[in-house]
């Protein structure tokens, strides 16, 4: 039997919100890098140094969920937990392994849109 539990429509509401919320932070670091190519001269500015750094933070945080989630789904399988068990810890790698991307833009868009 299929089901959709409430965790994937919560992703999916995040999923939707962080697109309103990707576009605030578009709008406002376009012209950060424009002016950057514009004029190298001037130097980095240091919001190009935090949004290059904290892709990567978040991508290893990322990555070490999802690696912990898949141990816990192999000990899962192992031990002979139910297909229902089996899918919703399928659905938790997904969910932690996006998470700190979903966190940081969230923070972004929260600091970023005063500059507006």
């Amino acid at each position: 039997m299929y089901f959709t539990s409430g965790r994937h429509w919560a992703a999916l509401f995040d999923a939707l919100h962080m697109t309103g919320d990707l576009a605030v932070i578009i709008a406002a670091r376009t012209p950060i890098l424009a002016r950057a190519a514009m004029s190298p001269q001037h130097g980095i500015d240091p919001e190009i140094l935090a949004m290059a750094s904290e892709k990567v933070v978040a991508l290893l945080e990322g990555a070490v969920a999802a690696q912990q989630g898949m141990l816990r789904l192999a000990a899962s399988a192992l031990t002979g937990e139910s297909l229902q068990t089996l899918l919703r810890r399928t659905e938790a790698i997904g969910l932690a392994a996006s998470r700190p991307a979903r966190r940081r833009v969230r923070a972004n868009a929260r600091r970023l849109r005063a500059t507006l």
